[in-house]
């Protein structure tokens, strides 16, 4: 989803774009998809000589049931793909300029009231564990010759947005009430100020170490519920108890905890760096986002 967006913003201003896959094929725009297993070298490692950047999106989406088998595949996928590209990077005579490597503000763990930055410590849980692991991972991969950015994103709002469209199809089926108490923090961000920011990340050489992406300005979850429910125009629902959220989680395939954690993240440091939020207002933000027709 990200890495699409990205594709054509890099390729409109005037990027080449090499796409590494594990199923590659023929594309209709001037990007170049390259195949890769995501775990180990191989050919692909000769495009990254002299690339202005790389960026990683690589990794199993954290939307599922935390099973063991879930958990294990979480981390192996994106350690496994951070190292690859670690390998090829310091065995470049000419490695890329930046690495810019997404990151989650899951980092946070359920931080309550607290309004979190970038110097805050790290939360509990398993999530906060994997972002915590893969910045990690970000800080040995990478050579001592390339800028590394990690980018801590919040609740992406997109066409395509997992989240975002599970929640509207429950608001239109008159479910879209508060979930759990609704007093947790929901630290969202617009699809357009995610690509924004990975292309900011790339051309500002400033721009380094770790940044939270998400709004200036972060919503309650009962807010956020009542907002998207007046913009599809669906019904009031009732509030769903947090046992109920967490039974419908398991019948729906995810995890309770993205639900009922609270983040409430400042975005002040990349803000500092000039970097401006197209949407900072959660009403236009969801407009645009659940448009039927593409821009």
């Amino acid at each position: 989803m990200i890495g699409s967006s990205l594709t054509t913003n890099l390729l409109a201003r005037g990027f080449e774009v090499l796409i590494l896959s594990r199923t590659p094929s023929a594309r209709t725009d001037r990007a170049i998809e390259v195949d890769w297993d995501a775990r180990s070298m191989g050919g692909w490692a000769r495009h990254l000589e002299g690339a202005t950047a790389i960026v990683n999106l690589v990794g199993k989406s954290l939307d599922c049931r935390h099973t063991a088998t879930n958990r294990s595949l979480i981390v192996s996928s994106r350690v496994d793909a951070i190292n690859a590209l670690g390998q090829a990077c310091k065995s470049a005579s000419s490695p890329p300029s930046v690495w810019i490597q997404v990151s989650a503000v899951g980092y946070y763990g359920d931080a309550g009231e607290t309004l979190c930055n970038e110097h805050t410590p790290k939360g509990s849980g398993f999530i906060a564990d994997v972002v915590d692991t893969c910045e990690q991972n970000l800080s040995d991969a990478v050579s001592s010759h390339t800028r590394s950015v990690a980018l801590r994103l919040g609740f992406v709002l997109g066409r395509g947005a997992a989240g975002l469209e599970r929640l509207a199809s429950l608001a239109k089926w008159g479910l879209g009430g508060t979930v759990g108490s609704g007093r947790q923090y929901m630290s969202w961000v617009h699809m357009d100020d995610v690509v924004n920011a990975f292309a900011w990340s790339v051309e500002k050489e400033t721009i380094r170490g770790i940044y939270n992406v998400c709004t200036p300005n972060p919503d309650r979850n009962k807010d956020f519920m009542r907002t998207l429910r007046g913009v599809l125009g669906a019904p009031w629902s009732p509030p769903v108890p947090t046992p109920l959220v967490r039974l419908g989680a398991a019948i729906l395939g995810t995890q309770a905890d993205l639900a009922l954690d609270s983040q409430r993240v400042s975005s002040a440091r990349i803000v500092d760096t000039g970097f401006d939020f197209r949407y900072a207002n959660l009403r236009l933000a969801l407009q645009d986002a659940l448009r039927s027709d593409p821009k």
